[in-house]
């Protein structure tokens, strides 16, 4: 098992290069929401801990709707070695190399991750927006932080977790009777699991997440990812008056993998993103 970073080379949305003259990344937060849309989405992928002994791989998956290849798997970089447990991720320069035209985005560094429950979250690069998931229970918050000591719920969405209906597991009222929540398909797929990690688009307007979390965790609470495999599915944003609604056109399945079901774990963009670009 290999336990040190791996670092692979990247290219950017600019076939390699800076997306900016002067550096890496954006002079402001506000000069990235005006940016290009993504185009392209890396994705860890894992078989450790499925029982197949293959090498864990970064994928690259296509979210461009004018694309002919859309919603899927584009590329698949391997790890030279088999039980890394890929997870976090992080580029080896970001905007706060802005203005640095010798700094260039080339290396995304990819850690194996330790065990561990945890939640993901984000807030928009505008400040306006705090974003967070809940693995178990299978829901995508989005909290209105305009006024940080007042925030407000402004979008919730259910996209897998173990209070679905037909689950075992039921949420008990204070009065104690029990509900459950409805779960859509998506281009005729069940949701699997519960949402795990979340990367917003720069513009704030797509919230997209995977479902895997580590996979002994997967295991023990959500067997039927080691038989069927993880997905990336998207999430549209209300930007204005706030709301989350699920994309009907997106679904990548990465239980549909040449080499078996993976299971799919931190993203990031290849220009940067909300979650690894700093500003100083």
């Amino acid at each position: 098992m290999a336990t040190g970073t791996v670092l692979a080379t990247a290219g950017s949305n600019s076939g390699g290069k800076s997306c900016c003259k002067s550096g890496p990344g954006y002079a402001s937060p506000l000069a990235a929401m005006s940016g290009p849309r993504e185009k392209l989405i890396y994705v860890t992928a894992l078989y450790s801990g499925t029982g197949l002994e293959k090498p864990d791989y970064l994928a690259t998956v296509d979210v461009d709707p004018n694309s002919p290849t859309y919603s899927s798997v584009i590329h698949r970089l391997k790890m030279p070695c088999i039980g890394d447990e890929l997870h976090h991720t992080g580029w080896n320069s970001c905007s706060s190399c802005h203005g640095d035209a010798s700094a260039d985005r080339r290396f995304l560094k990819i850690l194996p991750e330790m065990p561990g429950l945890i939640t993901d979250f984000l807030i928009s690069l505008d400040d306006r927006f705090f974003y967070f998931v809940n693995w178990l229970h299978g829901d995508i918050r989005q909290y209105n932080i305009e006024d940080p000591k007042n925030p407000v719920l402004t979008g919730q969405i259910w996209v897998g977790g173990l209070l679905q209906n037909g689950s075992p597991v039921k949420a008990v009222r204070e009065d104690g009777s029990t509900y459950q929540f409805d779960v859509p398909q998506i281009k005729g797929k069940s949701l699997r699991g519960g949402p795990q990690m979340i990367q917003l688009s720069l513009d704030g307007k797509r919230l997209y997440a995977t479902n895997s979390l580590f996979s002994a965790w997967d295991r023990q609470f959500y067997p039927e990812l080691m038989d069927k495999g993880s997905h990336i599915i998207q999430i549209d944003v209300d930007t204005e008056r706030g709301g989350l609604s699920i994309n009907p056109d997106f679904f990548v399945d990465f239980g549909d993998e040449p080499d078996g079901p993976a299971l799919a774990h931190e993203m990031r963009y290849p220009g940067g993103d909300c979650t690894s670009d700093i500003w100083i």
